[in-house]
């Protein structure tokens, strides 16, 4: 019998075996990353659709306060003229 043979088929088998199960493990790691990846994305797009709830509520609101804003200016303004046409009055 030939040990030196059966000492390289065993070395081969070995070296195969371990390459394989590294590929193997390799493929399982990318697989798990590229789940991990789909998961930060949902998790992103159900955060966008937060923020643009947030923003839309925002948008709401400045409008709102614009309307505000533009109803006081007129009442401020109607209010400022005709104290100024009284006071031309006056003299």
């Amino acid at each position: 019998m030939d040990w030196d043979g059966i000492g390289t088929a065993a070395f081969f088998l070995a070296s195969g075996t371990l390459g394989v199960g590294l590929t193997l493990l390799k493929a399982y790691s990318l697989n798990l990353k590229a789940k991990i990846e789909q998961e930060r994305i949902r998790a992103g797009a159900h955060g966008n659709d937060e923020v643009l709830e947030e923003l839309q509520i925002l948008t709401t609101q400045v409008q709102r306060l614009s309307e505000r804003v533009d109803f006081t200016e007129k009442l401020v303004g109607s209010g400022q003229q005709p104290a100024a046409s009284e006071e031309n009055r006056s003299p």
